[in-house]
């Protein structure tokens, strides 16, 4: 894996710079330009069978949103969202496009215009995925990223199911206008439906699957998020997502790994793999299928650890970032000692 860091000083700089970054030593492919649509702007790239499109408005300044759309091609000339095969997470329709809405699909939710202090871009030497650290404000982050098939650190036979190219933004807000959050980012999709109309569901990463039991052979998108309990929408062309949960704040990994403080001074770095898992719906009891973890990217816990920091494991370097905020707080943002570690 390999680290690259700079800062930005706006929005479309920090973009500028990342599709540069990505299509230099990862091998990604540009589909598009960063290029002016209607009153926004678009860039879009794939690698294998990851296709992603970016949308966002710079002149709303601090209240702008970067909406990320992952789809099965690319089709010049479209807005993104309605690109072949999309995963279905645009609040928006194809009818009707306004830049004023993308904080309600998935996106790097008011990330602003910057200038932004540091950015970290991660890709392994194979250019299997992009994950990507901004630092909005002195201390506080949003993280993004993509990957294709090799993305993903696969288990068991699942290589005999199509899939695993994944897209992931970041979305932080109230529920229903309290102070509690709902966090969406990585593998870690918070609750079904947050404040007012708009549903959390659009707000999660999606998965390319297809083939998984009893999964129904017009599907091929699986949204990836902290439960099970709603049908998880369907995608642009009408069809139905399945349903898999992953993420690092809940479930048996984060349980066994989350009380163990990592610090350089205790020696002590224990890392929690973010894994994935696809959920049957038809039988009673529903099946668990584990399908892999996340590659090179890790839980950590914070307590003795400053944004930034690196540590090492073994051969490995590793650089922690908090979910957002490391700050023991009750106000929007504010994520407590709960870390998120990519491999340098």
């Amino acid at each position: 894996m390999a680290e690259t860091t700079g800062s930005a000083s706006d929005l479309e700089d920090l973009l500028q710079k990342f599709l540069t970054w990505a299509t230099g030593t990862p091998g990604w492919t540009q589909d598009e330009a960063i290029g002016t649509v209607s009153s926004g702007r678009q860039l879009a790239l794939h690698k294998g069978n990851c296709y992603v499109q970016m949308r966002w408005n710079p002149t709303l300044g601090a209240t702008n949103s970067v909406a990320l759309y992952q789809s099965t091609g690319y089709t010049g000339g479209n807005r993104s969202g309605t690109h072949p095969g999309d995963s279905g997470n645009g609040f928006n329709t194809s009818t009707s496009v306004a830049e004023t809405s993308l904080e309600d699909e998935r996106a790097l939710e008011t990330i602003g215009n910057g200038p932004f202090p540091s950015y970290y871009f991660y890709s392994d030497g194979s250019g299997d995925y992009l994950h990507c650290v901004v630092e909005v404000a002195t201390d506080t982050f949003l993280h993004f990223g993509m990957g294709d098939d090799g993305g993903l650190e696969k288990f068991g036979d699942w290589d005999t199911i199509t899939g695993g190219a994944y897209c992931y933004g970041h979305t932080s807000r109230g529920i229903n206008s309290a102070i509690s959050a709902v966090n969406t980012t990585l593998f870690d999709g918070g609750a079904g439906t947050v404040s007012g109309t708009t549903d959390g569901r659009l707000r999660w990463a999606t998965m390319r699957l297809a083939g998984a039991p009893n999964q129904g052979g017009s599907s091929v998108w699986a949204t990836i998020g902290g439960h099970c309990s709603h049908t998880q929408l369907n995608d642009t062309a009408g069809n139905a997502r399945a349903t898999c949960v992953g993420g690092f704040r809940g479930g048996l990994i984060p349980r066994a790994f989350g009380n163990f403080l990592a610090g350089n001074t205790s020696g002590l770095a224990p890392l929690s793999p973010i894994s994935v898992s696809y959920i049957d719906r038809v039988p009673s009891p529903n099946r668990v299928y584990f399908l892999g973890f996340m590659k090179d990217v890790r839980m950590v816990d914070m307590t003795y650890l400053a944004p930034k920091d690196t540590f090492t494991v073994g051969p490995d370097t590793w650089r922690v970032f908090p979910l957002i905020r490391r700050v023991e707080g009750s106000a929007l943002g504010d994520t407590d000692f709960l870390g998120i570690a990519y491999k340098t």
